[in-house]
């Protein structure tokens, strides 16, 4: 259970990340 939460919060915060980029751009 920890290693799915870990992982979906990594991909949360990848996916924050690149809407940023987008948003900035």
């Amino acid at each position: 259970m920890h290693k799915f939460l870990s992982s979906s919060l990594a991909v949360m915060s990848e996916i924050v990340a690149f809407s940023g980029q987008m948003l900035d751009a």
